[in-house]
């Protein structure tokens, strides 16, 4: 029940926010599971839940930035297994929370100064994602970080966000199999809480359409600056 009640709560808020799921499923189920059983439950639970959010708003993804993002991202990951692990992860991680931080103090004191106008910068977000996923398994905060200085409405930072997530998540799903991660614990687990999962998503979800755009925007900055405050404490 503990394992279900966590899944249910890091999808609610992925199908709210349209990420965050494994920073806060990760710690939470190590607690109670090994990590070879523990990853790729989340990743088979996160992948099910972007399939369905990226079918059910694929009208609205950005798929110019969506497939810049993908592409570069398949360049970051080798490189990031084969060098950034030449790299403290710890400092890394350290550098990456206190960057969300500033990210979302800056959001709230000086809302709009920080932006990119253009999608040029795309490749090199995507690069991030990929490296820092290669390395450490932490490419969403790049992506994140990239969609809220674009200042992506709250409906194409859900379905963009799935988008990108399935194309670079779909990969990682295929290495956990090539490894021997899928075993019989695994998908009897992710089994017993697929029904809880499909509910985080229509509660979260729901929530999601009826939060206005002004107070989802605040509510992603809270998230982004929760996450870092996370990468902080477990790496400092």
């Amino acid at each position: 029940m503990i394992i279900i009640a966590i899944l249910f709560l890091a999808n609610f808020l992925r199908a709210f926010t349209g990420f965050g799921d494994a920073v806060i499923a990760m710690p939470l189920l190590m607690l109670c599971l090994p990590g070879q059983v523990a990853i790729p439950l989340v990743a088979l639970t996160g992948g099910t839940i972007g399939i369905i959010m990226m079918i059910r708003g694929y009208k609205d993804i950005d798929f110019k930035a969506t497939w810049r993002l993908v592409l570069a991202s398949f360049v970051g990951v080798p490189i990031g297994i084969y060098y950034l692990k030449t790299f403290d992860d710890q400092l890394i991680k350290i550098f990456l929370g206190g960057t969300l931080l500033l990210l979302t103090a800056s959001s709230f004191l000086r809302p709009g100064v920080l932006r990119l106008r253009t999608d040029k910068s795309s490749y090199l977000f995507g690069f991030l994602s990929g490296a820092l996923g290669g390395a450490y398994n932490t490419n969403g905060p790049p992506i994140v970080v990239y969609g809220t200085l674009r200042g992506w409405e709250q409906k194409d930072f859900h379905t963009t966000l799935q988008g990108y997530f399935f194309l670079n998540g779909f990969s990682i799903l295929l290495g956990h199999g090539a490894s021997g991660l899928w075993t019989k614990e695994v998908f009897i687990l992710y089994g017993a809480s697929l029904p809880a999962v499909v509910l985080a998503l229509v509660c979260g979800g729901k929530i999601a359409r009826n939060v206005s755009g002004r107070l989802f925007h605040q509510i992603i900055n809270v998230f982004v600056g929760v996450i870092g405050v996370i990468l902080l404490w477990q790496n400092i």
